[in-house]
């Protein structure tokens, strides 16, 4: 998904606390209303661009089908203008999708404009952390190209592992730019990014994952990760991570 999986976008960064260059960076929390300002000025632009990678977004979505169930109740936080929502809709009982961006949100509803009711996906704003606000538990709960982009994103983990039962399941997609291999673009995007979000070229938040730290957070916050892979694997990888609830 163009703009959030390029990722030219960051936050200020901080140095990371451990020799081990550990996964997520800590950084001043931003208000919410700046995040839904960035996304509701570029969601025109952003339905518009083309997937970067069509053949790895759609083994990716393939994959992520192989685990789903006519019974299951899903969600996608993050969802963008919906692309991935509507298409995983058909292979589950309902599905709710949720971004922070009521522009992003209006675009989404209008792309299933002739779906019958009982195939439609729940679209509404909301933050990702209030997208669990309603207490409802889920199957299947997604996040593509998002966990690089939110102030908190263990907080948010924890909050899945809240709304997931033992055995289903968090699936995501995030662009790691501490990756292996990614020192010397990794130091040029320090440098870009805080000039980029002055002019309002970047969003507010980024966050510098490597692959390894990013299955960590996710096993930390009580999954199991069955399936991980990046695709597509150039600099930055986009990694996939299929990651099952433990009991």
């Amino acid at each position: 998904m163009n703009f959030r999986n390029f990722c030219i976008t960051q936050n200020r960064l901080e140095r990371q606390h451990s020799p081990k260059r550990q996964a997520i960076n800590r950084q001043r929390t931003p208000p919410v209303t700046n995040l839904a300002t960035f996304w509701n000025k570029i969601a025109t632009k952003y339905a518009q661009d083309p997937v970067l990678d069509e053949a790895a977004y759609t083994f990716t979505c393939e994959r992520s089908i192989s685990y789903l169930r006519p019974g299951f109740r899903a969600l996608e936080i993050g969802c963008g203008t919906g692309p991935t929502a509507l298409r995983l809709r058909p292979h589950v009982s309902t599905f709710e999708a949720t971004d922070i961006s009521e522009a992003m949100i209006d675009i989404a509803k209008g792309r299933q404009t002739g779906t019958t009711p009982d195939q439609q996906v729940a679209f509404r704003v909301a933050s990702a952390p209030d997208s669990f606000a309603n207490g409802t538990s889920y199957d299947a709960v997604f996040a593509h190209s998002l966990l690089h982009l939110i102030p908190e994103p263990e907080a948010l983990l924890a909050r899945v592992a809240q709304a997931v039962p033992a055995g289903g399941y968090f699936i995501s997609k995030t662009p790691c730019l501490g990756a292996r291999g990614m020192a010397l673009q990794g130091a040029a995007m320090r440098l870009m990014i805080p000039l980029m979000q002055v002019i309002g070229k970047a969003p507010p938040v980024i966050r510098f994952f490597s692959t390894e730290g990013l299955e960590a957070a996710i096993t930390r916050a009580g999954f199991e990760v069955v399936e991980a892979g990046s695709f597509p694997g150039g600099k930055p990888p986009s990694h996939y991570i299929v990651a099952r609830r433990c009991s």
